[in-house]
């Protein structure tokens, strides 16, 4: 708070001081200004009268006899805002010298529908035309911002000059006189000024640019937006537009179009930058009836009245101007990131713009420098916001860096997890004689919650087990660590697989409380060919029968394991003869295939599986099975799996008779 009031008062020092240096021109008694020694620009300024016409358009003969209404200028910027349309200024040169002295006079009103001059000499009158409404420009006007005229005053001529000022937009009085040679100095340091301001709000939009492309955050990209909008619209202020296109739509309405263009995204980012939808729930609604208040002000500038268009852009502008520094201020109490910055924009801007509407109330002195608040204040805020939003971007870099460390680390734990799990799962298959085994594990992340595992006995029996943990990850892995010392556990007591579940159940609840687990257990006995399964809300298996080609669904319905305790898990034997294939996997298997199939069951979908995966590798091995069932259960989704894949493929050769 301590620096905000600092930089407030070292900006309000600085703004007193150049006002107190901006240039004051008074002139003498006399309307006659000779131009024998006209080297710096000078101002008719008190030395010219001024006839306002109020709503009428007068033409120079009923100018010529008006003897009453015109008076003194104030100052050389005598400011009318929309009180006139239309005013009428005289005053005389004389040239006292030998020789013709050639002058220019600048009418410094870059917004001037007509300026008209005309010279009265003894042989008639010299009329020439300029402005932004005027389609050609005479010789003797000079195309410029502003509208220029170049004067020859004979040896000892005393001329008298009447000029015609008319403009929709605020208007001014503000006519210089200098010789040539000073007029050049005065385009030249005109025009570097222009382009270095120019300049510098395209740098700040071409860098404001480049920081959205490198960061993708919406603030930058609205701000960028917003200074190409305002950009024009200052080109039209100050009357660039004009002198680059010489299109008067494009001036004045085009101006309007892109006021409320610029308005329209400086209030987006305004709601951004202070994330005013968190923090000022209620401001924020306020802040979006005024987005919507926008459209009223550009169907105004586009299909009414010009001037009664501009009423409605000065009022709206004054009214986003208070929403936008009280928003400020709430911001800096609540003391949102960056609140200091953004109230210090907006104070610069609307700082500004109130210099420019005391001087054009006379309340200030009028000059080159209060004449144009909008054009400083816009830079000023430019370049304060544009810091900020580099500020912001460097804490943004500095955030994504530490992210992407904590990434890294997370990621090298999860690979040493993937390890680990790696571990817990079979490294060697089966031997068992009469039974040919292949298994394929896909986790959906680095790690998954499947598990598989087998447990040979010493009379010649081979269980088989498949388990998915509910979940993904490394959460959903490091319970399926629980579910292989359950195995284990069980295993060690009892191989039948009822049995065996109802173990791992007991042993589980304790351990998967956020948590359960589906399992089917089976037991190979080759010497008997069957197999004896036993299910834990797990999806049944598949045997594909040699003999007729046919596949047939196994498996018992028992209760999913770590919910309650004290269940029974029924068995199911099944008879199995040399040449059959036997297939148990969990649910990742088929899930994601039957989107277009929501009525076919999953058992039926598996099913299909089994068949067209038969079909396109033939008799091949279990490996190749293996793995063209694998290829054709990713192949054939659409996205990219959103479940652990686990299966477990075994071929049945039968005893081995000797």
């Amino acid at each position: 708070m301590k620096n905000l009031t600092s930089a407030v008062r070292v900006f309000g020092l600085w703004l007193v001081l150049l006002l107190l240096a901006a240039p004051q021109i008074s002139g003498a008694e006399s309307n006659v200004i000779d131009v024998a020694a006209m080297d710096a620009p000078i101002s008719p300024g008190e030395r010219m009268e001024i006839l306002p016409t109020g709503a009428a358009s007068l033409d120079l003969q009923t100018v010529l006899k008006q003897e009453s209404g015109w008076r003194r200028a104030h100052s050389a910027y005598e400011p009318f805002g929309f009180t006139e349309s239309e005013i009428w200024l005289r005053f005389v040169l004389r040239n006292a010298t030998n020789e013709t002295r050639r002058v220019v006079l600048e009418l410094r009103s870059p917004r001037l529908d007509h300026g008209q001059l005309f010279l009265m000499r003894p042989g008639g009158t010299e009329t020439f035309s300029a402005g932004d409404l005027v389609p050609g420009v005479s010789e003797n006007a000079a195309r410029s911002r502003n509208p220029v005229f170049r004067i020859n005053v004979a040896a000892h001529e005393v001329l008298p000059v009447y000029l015609r000022q008319v403009s929709r937009d605020p208007l001014d009085a503000a006519p210089f006189l200098m010789g040539e040679a000073a007029y050049d100095r005065v385009l030249f340091w005109d025009s570097a000024l222009t382009g270095l301001y120019f300049g510098f709000l395209l740098l700040m939009l071409l860098a404001n640019g480049a920081l959205y492309v490198a960061s993708r955050e919406r603030t930058f990209l609205l701000y960028t937006l917003y200074l190409g909008f305002i950009i024009i619209c200052c080109a039209g202020i100050s009357g660039a537009l004009w002198n680059v296109w010489g299109s008067s739509w494009l001036a004045h309405q085009g101006t309007g179009v892109a006021s409320y263009t610029a308005i329209f995204f400086l209030l987006s980012f305004a709601r951004e930058f202070v994330a005013t939808r968190r923090h000022f729930p209620l401001f924020d609604k306020w802040l979006q009836v005024m987005l919507l208040l926008c459209l009223p002000g550009l169907a105004l500038i586009l299909f009414a009245d010009y001037r009664i268009a501009l009423l409605y852009t000065h009022l709206f502008g004054a009214l986003g101007a208070v929403s936008l520094l009280v928003l400020g201020f709430r911001a800096l109490r609540a003391k949102v990131l960056q609140s200091q910055v953004f109230f210090l924009g907006w104070l610069i801007l609307y700082g500004f713009l109130l210099v420019e509407a005391l001087a054009r109330a006379l309340v200030i002195p009028h000059n080159e420098f209060t004449a144009n608040g909008f054009i400083f204040g816009v830079l000023g805020e430019a370049f304060v916001f544009s810091i900020a939003l580099a500020l912001r971007m460097r804490k943004l870099i500095g955030s994504r860096e530490a992210e992407r460390a904590r990434l890294m680390i997370i990621e090298q734990e999860l690979a040493m997890a993937r390890r680990t799990q790696a571990r817990l799962l079979p490294q060697l298959l089966p031997t068992l004689d009469g039974l040919t085994v292949a298994a394929r594990y896909v986790p959906f992340l680095s790690v998954g919650g499947d598990f598989y595992a087998y447990h040979e006995t010493e009379d010649g029996k081979l269980g088989i087990l498949v388990a998915d943990v509910t979940g993904h990850g490394l959460s959903a892995a490091l319970d399926s660590s629980a579910v292989r010392i359950a195995f284990q556990t069980a295993v060690a007591a009892t191989s039948e697989p009822g049995r065996v579940l109802a173990a791992m159940n007991e042993f589980l609840i304790p351990y998967v409380e956020y948590r359960f687990v589906s399992a089917v257990y089976g037991v190979f006995e080759v010497k008997n060919s069957s197999l004896v399964i036993a299910s834990a809300g797990h999806p049944p298996g598949i045997v594909l029968r040699s003999r007729t080609g046919k596949t047939e669904i196994i498996g018992s319905e028992g209760p999913i394991l770590g919910f309650k305790a004290n269940q029974d898990f029924p068995q199911l034997t099944v008879v199995l003869e040399p040449g059959d294939r036997v297939l148990l996997y969990t649910d990742g298997l088929y899930e994601q295939l039957n989107a277009e199939n929501q009525d076919v069951n999953p058992e039926s979908i598996v099913q299909l599986l089994v068949q067209q995966t038969m079909a396109s590798s033939g008799s091949g091995s279990v490996a190749s099975f293996a793995e063209a069932l694998s290829d054709k259960v990713i192949s054939g989704r659409a996205t990219p799996p959103e479940d652990d894949i686990t299966f477990v493929v075994i071929d049945f050769q039968g005893r081995t008779v000797t």
